[in-house]
């Protein structure tokens, strides 16, 4: 990490909550702190609030993945644009101003967060490793996750199965953007639960 170092003083106090918990404690916090996880779909709501929620616990590695042709213009976006441009290291600039005011409000919950940005276009071939889990904001499996080498044996959160959308009931007027967030942080939350499962043991 750049600067600020595991259990030093300011890192402790931002997560004195969680370090109480039961199943986190340091060794799962450092845990999360050294993740890197990607988010498909973060132009949509359920993916930026994955993303953003995933950082308020302390991923401090995300890689943010948007679709090049849709940029969710129809819903309501829950971040405001950021004051001045940001600049983050990744390919392109996908989804334009949605995306960065996403990167400026996890920034600015946390300096030390790394955060990459990628076109969909482009995940297949990006330059990804040790990824700790590919999290579905829009939970379709992207027409490019079979090229991608980096994927093999990543964990899949989110996915859809037919049987659960024949199940959903039909979102009332104004439940989108609800629905939508709602479903963003339950999939931080079962991502989270993920991750903080102890490592396996050695036989």
């Amino acid at each position: 990490m750049s600067g600020e170092t595991p259990f030093a003083e300011a890192w402790m106090e931002r997560f004195s909550r969680q370090l109480l918990l039961p199943g986190v404690g340091g060794e799962g916090q450092l845990r999360l702190a050294r993740t890197e996880v990607v988010v498909i779909g973060a132009e949509g709501v359920a993916g930026a609030m994955a993303a953003f929620h995933l950082g308020l616990a302390g991923v401090r590695g995300i890689i943010l993945s948007a679709s090049d042709g849709r940029t969710g213009e129809n819903s309501t976006w829950p971040f405001p644009a950021p004051a001045a441009p940001v600049s983050r290291e990744g390919e392109g600039r996908p989804s334009g101003d949605r995306l960065a005011a996403l990167v400026a409000a996890l920034g600015a919950r946390d300096p030390e967060i790394r955060i990459r940005r990628f076109p969909e276009t482009a995940m297949a071939r990006a330059p990804i490793g040790g990824v700790a889990a590919l999290v579905l904001g829009e939970g379709k499996l992207p027409e490019w996750l079979p090229g991608a080498t980096w994927a093999a044996g990543v964990p899949l959160i989110g996915e859809k199965t037919p049987a659960g959308e024949a199940g959903e009931a039909p979102p009332g007027p104004g439940s989108e953007n609800l629905s939508a967030g709602l479903r963003g942080i339950l999939l931080a939350s079962e991502t989270l639960r993920l991750l903080l499962l102890p490592p396996p043991q050695g036989g």
